[in-house]
């Protein structure tokens, strides 16, 4: 679904997470079953190893997550999440 400038994407789940050199490469299934992908680069293996970790913990509890992305970058969200720290 297109929203203005952002497309969002949500109902996913993180089907695996294969790690090489700077990249982050996430295995990501839909709500149809539709299977996609995203990478992300890293500089630092530090910040790389702290993604890959909350990749692994969303994929290990199934989190549903939304993808939103604007002029070629991207985010996952754990939209529950946000929703509770907005409530509290």
């Amino acid at each position: 679904m297109a929203c203005g400038h952002f497309e969002i994407f949500q109902g996913l789940r993180v089907e695996g997470v294969v790690e090489t050199a700077s990249t982050l490469l996430v295995r990501l299934r839909d709500r149809t079953g539709r299977l996609n992908s995203v990478v992300y680069d890293f500089q630092e293996s530090a910040e790389r190893a702290l993604h890959r970790a909350r990749l692994e913990a969303w994929q290990v509890t199934c989190t549903s997550l939304t993808y939103v992305r604007h002029a070629g970058e991207g985010a996952l969200i754990d939209d529950e999440a946000v929703f509770w720290q907005a409530l509290t």
